[in-house]
Order: C-alpha cells, then structure tokens, then sequence
C-alpha cells in the first residue's frame, strides 16, 4: 500500500485560521482490483482561535475522524431533491473534499469556510453574504435542470439541507430562500410551500418570534405552474445557526441514546434551551399540529465572531402541519388525527407534550385563536373550502390545548387538597 499527500487545507472562521489539515490518498491494488481510499491528517490546531471551532468539534478532543465527520455532514444530503443534478454540476465524485474544492464549504448558516493551501482569498472577497450566488447551481437546486461548472464558485445549495426542492435567491440586498413542493401535490392546495404562509400566520398572532413567508407563482421551463414560499434569511456574517441537536451535544446531552419519548427529557432541553421559548415551540407546533418538528429545523442563534451562544433561533420551517399529510379518512376524524405524534424531535403526542408546557400566559392567546379566521393569500390563494377547513382545525386545537390546561390545574388543585 502507498499514500501520497494531495493536497493541504485550512478551516477558518472569516479571515482567522482555525486547523491545517492534509489530505492523503491510499491506493491498495490487487490482481483483479485498484481501492482507492482517502483520509484527512490534522496538521494544526490554532489555539488561539479554539473558542471559534465549531461547536460540534467542541465537544471533545479535536479529532481526524471528528472533522472528517464535520465536512461530510456540511454536505447538502443525498435525500434533497435534486442532489443528484447538484453534484453533476461540480462533476462531484463522492470524495470527501471534491465539493469543498468547488465551494469552499462556504454556508449561510454560519461563517466557516476552507480554504486551499496557497490559495487563500480574504473573507471579504467570496463569502456568501455579500456576493452574488451562481445561476447554474440555483437553477440546479430548484428544477433539477443545470449544467456543468467550472473553477471555484459561489454558492450556498451544497451546504443547504433538507429534502425539499429549494434554492437561495439574492434581490438587491437581501437573501431569500425558495421552497416548492413536488412530493405531495394535492389538488385542494395542501403543499409544504403553502402552507408555511398560513403557519407563519398563526406564528404571528401567538406573538412568538417567527421567521414570515411570503408566496409566489413559480413557472418552469416547461411551463408548469407551482406556488413556492420565501423567507429572508435570518443568519448574517456575524451570527450563525446551529441545529439543536449540535446545540444539546454542545451542553452535555448525549443524544444518540436521548429518549424524546420521555417528558423527562423534553423537560431537560426546555432548561438548556430556555424554558419561554422551548414551551413556545410546543404550542405552536401542537396547535398547527407540526409532524415534522425535528432536531435539524429548530436551533439556537450563536455570535460567528466570539462563538458565544445568544438565543433561541427563530421559529422557521413549518410546512408539514396543517393538515398537510390529512387523507381524505383524517379529515373525517379530525380528534383521531389531532392525537398523532409530532414527529422526530418531538416524538410524543402533541397533547401529552402541551397539557405539559402549556403556561397560563398562553391561555388568552389561545383563546383569541379558537375566534381566529384565516385570510386567503392575496395572488396564490388556496380553495375556500382548504381554508375554512385550515380555520376549523387551527380553532379546535386551540380549544383543546384549552381544555388540557383547565384539566391539568384540575388536577394539581384536587391532589394539592388531599
């Protein structure tokens, strides 16, 4: 077997260096075979800037298998529509650095980036913030249909996850992500990319920090029509976003063996999360009936420059609730359906969760939402048989989580009398 050294990186954070690292290719041949395997060698590690890493790499002993897990994580995944027209595009080969080669690994989720050994541009120069993205990896992301780049660019779709077809635009000064819905078409409007508009509404009205959305006609190519949803980007330069499962493992849990079908482990990440908001994301998600709250779509804020954790990341991603997933039988048995789990990350009943987190300050806003009535979107609007159906259900959560809160103080004033 032979190794040979190809090439020599620097991960950073802005213009600071942050770990040298090597990449080394081992070649082991045979008579009927040639396996080619590579692996990562950390060179250095800049003590200064320790504070900087990310927070992942932070939770033990920096290590090679550590930050190889981390560069392939940052990788968009293999379940996004359209990965496969992404990495056509960059002629990626499934080596671990061939996106980072193209991209830089830069993100907007944060300011992390690697750069190449003598080739090493300002942080002012390409990051993500301040530049336009490349055309032929938006359109890529979007519809699938592409072609080939060349050279360095500047894109954030290799390091956007999730499994809807989405992409990042620029207008003018702001960033915007898109998101359509081609996994579920329904015929009565019930999409992903709809139905984040009327969330967000709800979102609105309990008054909790949310990320807004608005709705747009989208046409392809070919011609077809879809209603797609923006969000302005809520990260900068200068705060990032960090997923909850990074930011518990970063607090001492260990979630690969954490229990989420416990109160008591919910309960746990209420107080390192902060207890107002983590309560918050519980009614909100129980009223809509979110089925997919996950660790990766709710996180915390942290400051790029100093790596200080701030705040609870604003409430985003909600486009599977609603009665999204509702076949023609939930509709018909709204109390059976309303009873479902919520999803991972949030794998108990939304009852049992809410009757739990449920405060006295939530009850008059919850009141107000069982008179609540949604208003169609202006140019994309959903049948008027959808929406009253949408109002009904939002209106009957809220009474039921009602009615849990009036049990369960039932409850604590007959036990406290015994």
């Amino acid at each position: 077997m032979t190794e040979e050294k190809i090439k020599t990186y620097t991960l950073r954070s802005k213009d600071r260096a942050l770990i040298d690292f090597s990449l080394y290719q081992r070649e082991a041949s045979s008579q009927h075979s040639s396996d080619e395997t590579y692996r990562i060698e950390i060179d250095k590690i800049y003590s200064d800037h320790e504070g900087l890493l990310p927070p992942v790499l932070k939770t033990g002993p920096v290590t090679e298998d550590g930050l190889t897990r981390w560069i392939r994580n940052r990788k968009s995944p293999g379940h996004r529509q359209f990965s496969e027209a992404m990495e056509a595009a960059i002629g990626d080969d499934g080596r671990l650095l061939t996106y980072v080669d193209v991209t830089r690994a830069l993100s907007l989720n944060d300011a992390y980036w690697i750069t190449e050994e003598n080739q090493a541009p300002s942080w002012a120069d390409c990051n993500l913030y301040d530049h336009p993205f490349n055309e032929i990896l938006t359109r890529a992301a979007f519809t699938g249909v592409g072609g080939a780049v060349s050279g360095v660019i500047t894109t954030p779709e290799l390091t956007t996850c999730g499994a809807l077809k989405k992409c990042w635009l620029r207008r003018g000064e702001k960033v915007y992500l898109q998101k359509g819905d081609g996994f579920m078409p329904r015929s009565d409007g019930r999409t992903q990319a709809a139905l984040e508009w009327y969330a967000a509404k709800v979102a609105a009205v309990m008054e909790f920090p949310h990320v807004p959305y608005e709705l747009e006609p989208y046409t392809h190519p070919d011609g077809t029509r879809e209603t797609v949803c923006l969000c302005e980007i809520f990260t900068s330069a200068d705060e990032g976003y960090v997923d909850a499962y990074t930011y518990f493992s970063a607090k001492g849990l260990d979630m690969t063996v954490l229990n989420d079908d416990d109160l008591a482990s919910h309960d746990t990440m209420a107080d390192l999360y902060g207890r107002r908001a983590y309560a918050d994301l519980v009614i909100f998600d129980a009223v809509i009936c979110n089925k997919d709250r996950h660790y990766g779509n709710f996180g915390y804020i942290i400051d790029n420059n100093t790596g200080q954790w701030l705040r609870p990341a604003p409430i985003f991603d909600n486009g599977r609730s609603l009665l999204y997933d509702a076949s023609r039988y939930d509709l018909d048995h709204l109390d059976e359906y309303m009873k479902d789990s919520g999803g991972r990350g949030a794998s108990m009943p939304f009852d049992i969760l809410a009757q739990f987190f449920v405060e006295p300050r939530h009850i008059e806003v919850l009141k107000t939402l069982t008179a609540f009535s949604f208003e169609n979107h202006p140019t994309c609007p959903l049948p008027e048989t959808t929406l009253a159906r949408l109002t009904n259900f939002v209106r009957r959560r809220a009474q039921r989580i009602i009615d849990l809160y009036e049990d369960r103080e039932k409850h604590h004033r007959l036990t406290a009398s015994d």
